[in-house]
């Protein structure tokens, strides 16, 4: 009897207090996005790789140039139709993402980590990046400067 209430009590308390989880409607996979005179390419660093971002059900891993890091989310909420905002469970990190043009499959993701780092990504979904042109710097033999790229707008 003490077992079953205690099996009781852990259901009840899973139930009451669920994780938050993805919209489904988001892709899951997303690439970042560099801004040319032309418009939005795909560019792959000497250094490391090109960012990314994978969304999965109650976290989110965040693959830099180098290296990658993840956190569970808190709270996904949609803001408005076309905006989003994720924040961990520590509070430290929130994530703002915009569609910027859904028929291109173009969103700004807006990353803070507290009061030590924030940044601006424009990214599209992982499998429609070849919708968009591609930029290599390759260095076989040694290490060569990044590309520069224009900032990213809002609008």
């Amino acid at each position: 009897m003490l077992s079953i209430n205690l099996v009781q009590i852990i259901l009840f308390l899973i139930s009451n207090h669920p994780e938050a989880r993805v919209d489904s409607r988001l892709p899951e996979n997303w690439i970042q996005l560099s801004k040319t005179t032309s418009g939005y390419v795909v560019y792959s660093p000497c250094d490391g790789q090109t960012p990314s971002i994978t969304i999965k059900k109650h976290s989110i891993v965040v693959h830099w140039n180098l290296d990658s890091g993840s956190f569970k989310f808190k709270t996904f909420e949609q803001l408005q139709d076309s905006t989003y905002l994720i924040q961990s469970k520590d509070g430290e990190v929130r994530v703002r993402i915009k569609w910027m043009d859904k028929e291109k499959k173009r969103a700004l993701w807006q990353i803070s980590l507290g009061n030590v780092f924030s940044d601006k990504w424009m990214m599209c979904p992982i499998e429609e990046k070849s919708a968009f042109g591609k930029i290599d710097n390759p260095c076989p033999t040694e290490k060569v400067p990044e590309k520069v790229f224009l900032p990213i707008d809002e609008d």
